[in-house]
């Protein structure tokens, strides 16, 4: 069994991995698949028939990115696939709304600044305060 580096991408029907070596098209190849940490299986394999694999530099690091036809699998682990792949599409639309997020309240942040920015500059140029101010 060869084990591949990284999984790049899954679907119920393909997967995209890195491995450190090239891979024969045609080959059958099997895959281990961690699951996270708080599930009670440690992992999973699944085999698959390599359909391309080509090499790939970036940023200083390389290695045979290779796209495989998921084989067969039992019932039960391509029940579990198919509940794995939904986790990982969930798990990427959540760190898209954790970087939106980020992003409104940076500029939540910056619009505050500014705002008292400028009731700051302003009971300056009046010479006396205006209404009190009171943060939540």
């Amino acid at each position: 069994m060869k084990i591949g580096r990284e999984l790049l991408d899954l679907t119920e029907e393909t997967a995209t991995i890195l491995y450190d070596e090239s891979q024969k098209q045609g080959s059958v190849v099997e895959f281990e698949i961690e699951m996270p940490e708080e599930v009670l299986l440690d992992s999973f394999t699944i085999n698959g028939v390599v359909t391309k694999s080509d090499y790939i530099r970036n940023n200083g690091s390389s290695g045979y990115l290779t796209e495989l036809k998921i084989g067969d699998l039992s019932i039960e682990n391509r029940k579990i696939l198919a509940a794995y792949v939904a986790f990982l599409k969930q798990e990427k639309e959540l760190e898209k709304i954790h970087i939106d997020y980020d992003a409104i309240q940076n500029a939540i942040y910056k619009l505050s600044q500014s705002f008292f920015q400028i009731v700051s500059i302003s009971e300056q140029l009046s010479g006396k305060p205006s209404k009190k101010i009171t943060l939540h």
